[in-house]
């Protein structure tokens, strides 16, 4: 199964144009990047609150204009120069994605309440699902409740990654990781449309942490960490995992890949709700918070971060190789149990030492 696998990525047949693509889109990133950069600056919209160790900074915060306008200018190019039609898949997917980026830059430029921003998601997604038809389809489950279940998954990636964005590189770190494992994926599926997406998406994270790398020089907002979210959740409803050789538990792959930012703001709500906090409202329940206080600088908690997430995404590959129910559940619960205990000890020592 592993030689399968292996292969079936080996073998692929554009993977030099895959590769160009990538490059392509990381050096339109950097062009991006620096007008975004050039008009924050200009229109005065930086950020003090971002940088959490060491003094206060003044950074320029519309990183995420630059992400979309890459992103958008080199998905069209490709549809454009290609044998792509604007299907009602694609287009869907532009129009949620430039949604989802006015929401986050009116919320960069004026802050909305989190539940607003929360209403908004939701009512931006319901017709873009309803009628692009960018949807998970799980034959167990009807229709609707596949609308459903993807429209819940689509706003819980977007604020899981919305909040992920805490400390400089972290969640384009985490999403880059994410999205090489989906990449692989969708190679796999041989979904040409997934594989070119992907390696866009890919060539403009890469770009964008050439100035979000800490110290950073450019932060993306909640334009661009609500953009990144929204661009993962849809690629992974989009990869097919499961054929006629493989069981049903590889339908965990997108989860396993997303573990990070999905435990960890889970384990936010769960403090949040433990504590009668507002489960939207800011807090330093975040476990980078917790190493923060514990002393660690921001590289060391990107390590962290980035080698748990390279480590879900192994996770992920064993699950679909070894194709098993037993061991696919085993690695699972082995990541989930994991995890926890980790967070279970940091936010331990944190609630002793508020006692104190």
């Amino acid at each position: 199964m592993m030689s399968f696998f292996l292969s079936k990525i080996i073998k692929h047949l554009l993977l030099k144009e895959l590769f160009l693509l990538l490059l392509c889109s990381f050096a339109v990133t950097i062009g991006f990047s620096f007008l975004a950069k050039w008009f924050a600056v200009t229109i005065h919209c930086t950020s003090k609150e971002e940088h959490f160790i060491g003094p206060k900074r003044e950074v320029p915060l519309l990183g995420g204009l630059g992400i979309y306008a890459a992103f958008f200018l080199m998905v069209t190019l490709v549809l454009f120069f290609s044998r792509f039609s604007l299907s009602k898949e694609i287009l869907g997917f532009l129009v949620g994605g430039l949604l989802i980026v006015l929401l986050g830059l009116v919320d960069d430029l004026s802050e909305l309440s989190p539940y607003v921003k929360f209403t908004f998601q939701v009512i931006f997604m319901v017709p873009v699902i309803y009628f692009s038809g960018l949807r998970t389809e799980l034959v167990a489950l009807p229709g609707f409740l596949n609308f459903i279940v993807t429209i819940i998954w689509i706003v819980g990636v977007i604020n899981a990654f919305n909040l992920l964005d805490i400390i400089d590189g972290l969640s384009a770190g985490v999403a880059l990781i994410a999205a090489i494992f989906f990449f692989i994926f969708s190679l796999i599926s041989n979904n040409l449309m997934v594989e070119i997406v992907t390696a866009v998406f890919i060539g403009v994270l890469l770009g964008f942490l050439c100035f979000n790398f800490p110290p950073a020089k450019l932060f993306m907002g909640d334009c661009g960490s609500m953009f990144l979210g929204y661009v993962l959740s849809i690629l992974a409803v989009q990869i097919s995992y499961a054929d006629a050789k493989h069981n049903g538990v590889v339908l965990v792959t997108p989860i396993v890949i997303l573990l990070v930012p999905v435990l960890d703001t889970f384990f936010v709500a769960l403090a949040r709700f433990l504590k009668r906090k507002p489960i939207f409202k800011k807090g330093d329940e975040h476990f980078a918070f917790l190493l923060i206080k514990e002393g660690y600088g921001e590289r060391k908690i990107l390590m962290i971060f980035w080698l748990t997430s390279i480590l879900s995404g192994v996770f992920a590959v064993l699950i679909y190789v070894l194709n098993s129910n037993l061991w696919g559940v085993l690695l699972l619960l082995s990541g989930l149990i994991c995890f926890s205990i980790m967070e279970f000890f940091m936010y331990r020592k944190k609630s002793l030492n508020d006692k104190k």
